[in-house]
């Protein structure tokens, strides 16, 4: 029998149609699994935020990710100073990000355990008087999970 999902429940090709049963079960059963399956993606893009209002800081300033992940930092700078991020653990580091743009990094989370990234020396430049011109709070933790 073939299911489809309706606005009015569960149709099959066959009649009666069944609003409740071991057809419907079977069917809703399936939609559940094909959901839970997509959020299980080896690949995660997590979105980070350099923000300077006086004390520069990153935004999440802890991320969690799991063991084997493929991980994409996309780290965007708000500052009028110029920033980056490194996670020498696993030798990530963006470079120097200039105000209004976005680096991308990419590496595989294949140890446990929580690391730190910051932002490598040197890499705050460009405010009033060409120096890094705020209170630097550029830290952060990655936690990889078995």
């Amino acid at each position: 029998m073939t299911l489809s999902i309706t606005k009015n429940g569960l149709e099959g090709s066959r009649r009666p149609r069944r609003r409740r049963g071991a057809g419907s079960s079977i069917c809703l059963l399936l939609v559940s699994s094909n959901v839970s399956s997509q959020s299980t993606s080896n690949s995660v893009e997590v979105n980070i935020q350099i923000v300077g209002d006086g004390t520069d800081y990153y935004v999440p300033a802890n991320v969690t990710v799991k063991l084997g992940q493929v991980i994409t930092f996309a780290v965007f700078n708000t500052d009028d100073n110029t920033h980056g991020l490194a996670i020498p653990a696993f030798n990530v580091d963006t470079g120097i990000i200039k105000h209004g743009i976005t680096a991308r990094v990419t590496f595989t989370a294949d140890k446990v355990g929580t690391f730190p990234w910051d932002e490598p020396i040197g890499y705050c430049t460009g405010g009033n008087g060409n120096v890094c011109n705020s209170a630097q709070d550029l830290k952060g933790n990655l936690t990889v999970t078995p």
